[in-house]
């Protein structure tokens, strides 16, 4: 049995490859440009970081505010301020010269 040579169209076998690349090309740019994490979607990473920036700062903030009260509330050395604030809410004391306005709630 012998076989006879498949001859294929000798201009379209030349041009499968670079059209393959090309659109292979053409796929990673769209998506380099405009994917989820493409260069179109850059602003909106960089807004989403300068939020969180900011709120990092924030909780920087209540961290050092916290331990300065913990730090206030050290029983050894207690601070008679903090202390008065403190039996002032969680007992409801209030000295003979506070003014007191209701609050409806």
């Amino acid at each position: 049995m012998k076989y006879a040579a498949v001859k294929s169209s000798g201009r379209l076998a030349q041009l499968a490859l670079p059209v393959a690349c090309l659109c292979g090309v053409a796929y990673f740019t769209y998506h380099t440009l405009s994917g989820q994490y493409g260069l179109l979607a850059l602003p909106v990473y960089q807004h989403h970081k300068a939020e969180l920036l900011t709120r990092a700062e924030m909780l920087a903030r209540d961290i050092r505010y916290y331990e300065n009260r913990i730090t206030l509330l050290n029983p050894a050395e207690l601070d008679p301020d903090i202390a008065e604030e403190l039996v002032r809410r969680q007992l409801g004391y209030v000295k003979p010269t506070d003014i007191l306005i209701p609050l409806d709630e």
